[in-house]
């Protein structure tokens, strides 16, 4: 048993992630070192599967499980970017929280997202969507192809739900932007439903 991560993989990793990366590779792990107190460990287990571990001076905390070796090394690379490469910035929130009504919204969205990631009052699939319930209530959700409704919010009151609504669909857009920059770095084409499982990486 060992941990088949080989020199093509580790070189796009590093580009993928960006910026210098310390790897130490052994026969059925793989250690990044972040710094001197945190690094991130993967493993590969005896039924095969692989788990990833933060490692904060000397406390270990399992943080994911791969059942397959291509699991493991598409879900890996994108964690790894999200866990040491450059971080989500919710900078633009105050504004949705100051947002009137849903027109300054759009308005918003429109600004800071990108139409192409999101919805309003108009379902679209693979978008962050928002909908009108009643009593100047809404809900967010993320609209599967096969019409599925994946809820991230349910029946919630301006300006808490404006703010849930772009830091949704900004999670959103970085994500797709990561799995798009994923496919291209490492060759590997994707399906949506592929796509669609790595969003919650």
């Amino acid at each position: 048993m060992s941990l088949n991560l080989d020199s093509l993989y580790i070189s796009n990793l590093k580009r993928y992630v960006g910026g210098e990366l310390k790897i130490i590779q052994g026969k059925n792990n793989i250690k990044i070192i972040h710094d001197n107190e945190l690094q991130y460990r993967l493993e590969n287990k005896i039924d095969n599967s692989y788990s990833l571990f933060y490692i904060e001076r000397g406390k270990r905390i399992k943080i994911a499980q791969y059942s397959s070796e291509l699991e493991m090394k598409r879900k890996f690379a994108i964690a790894i970017r999200g866990l040491i490469g450059k971080k989500i910035s919710y900078k633009n929130g105050d504004d949705f929280e100051n947002a009137q009504n849903i027109i300054e919204v759009e308005r918003l969205m429109r600004l800071h997202i990108g139409k192409e990631y999101y919805s309003i009052m108009n379902p679209e699939k693979m978008k962050i969507n928002l909908e009108f319930n009643n009593n100047n209530r809404y809900s967010i959700y993320l609209l599967h192809q096969n019409g599925d409704k994946i809820y991230k919010e349910q029946n919630e009151e301006p300006p808490f739900i404006f703010f849930r609504f772009y830091s949704e669909a900004l999670f959103y857009k970085v994500m797709t932007e990561r799995i798009d920059s994923y496919e291209i770095i490492f060759a590997d084409i994707l399906t949506n439903q592929e796509k669609y499982d790595l969003l919650s990486v």
